[in-house]
C-alpha cells in the first residue's frame, strides 16, 4: 500500500531565494531540524543523479538521490540506505512564486511500508503523522533560514520568530 503525505507552506521570501537554498543539495543541515550533517556524495552537486548523505542527531542516516529535476521549480528524490521500516520512500519539493516577495513550497512524500498488514497499519497510525510533523518542521526551518540566513539547530526558533518568515502560520 502506497502512503502519501503532503505539506504546503507560504514563505516570506522570493521563489528564487528559496529555490537556491533547496538546490544547495548538500545544505539540508542548514534548515532541517534533526539533521546533524548533510554531505554531497560524488561529484554531482545538484540535478538528476546528485546524491547526499544525511546524518541525523539520533545517529541514524540515509542517502537521497535526485531522480527528477526541473530547475527553479521542482525536484524529486529517492531515499536509500535508511533504517526506517519502509520498502521504498520518495519525496519531492515544488516552489511556486506567489508575488515578488513570497512563494509557496509544497513537499510530498510517498512510501511503502514493510511487514505486510502490520506495516500498513503502522503507516496509517504512526508513520504518516510522524512524517507530517517532520515536513512541517522542515518547511518552517526552510522559511526561517530563507528569511534570516541563520542555520537551524536541533529545534526551531520561537513561534514569533517563525511568524515573520511564514506568510500563513499554521
Amino acid at each position: 500500500m502506497l502512503h502519501h503525505v503532503e505539506s504546503v507552506i507560504q514563505i516570506n521570501a522570493t521563489a528564487n531565494r528559496v529555490w537556491c537554498i533547496l538546490d544547495d543539495f548538500g545544505g539540508l543541515d542548514k534548515f532541517s531540524v534533526g539533521v546533524q550533517k548533510s554531505l554531497i556524495v560524488g561529484d554531482k552537486e545538484t540535478g538528476i543523479g546528485a546524491v547526499r548523505y544525511c546524518l541525523f542527531n539520533d545517529g541514524s542516516s540515509l542517502h537521497e538521490e535526485i531522480v527528477e529535476y526541473e530547475p527553479h521549480k521542482h525536484f524529486r528524490l529517492v531515499l536509500s540506505e535508511f533504517t526506517l521500516p519502509m520498502e521504498s520512500v520518495s519525496a519531492s519539493f515544488r516552489v511556486e512564486p506567489l508575488s515578488e516577495t513570497t512563494c509557496e513550497v509544497k513537499m510530498e512524500m510517498d512510501f511503502v511500508m514493510k511487514f505486510g498488514l502490520l506495516g500498513r497499519l503502522m503507516g496509517v497510525v504512526l508513520i504518516r503523522p510522524l512524517m507530517k510533523s517532520v515536513h512541517k518542521k522542515l518547511l518552517q526551518g526552510l522559511a526561517y533560514h530563507a528569511l534570516t540566513g541563520k542555520k537551524i539547530s536541533d529545534k526551531l526558533p520561537p513561534r514569533e520568530d517563525l511568524a515573520r518568515a511564514i506568510a500563513l502560520l499554521p
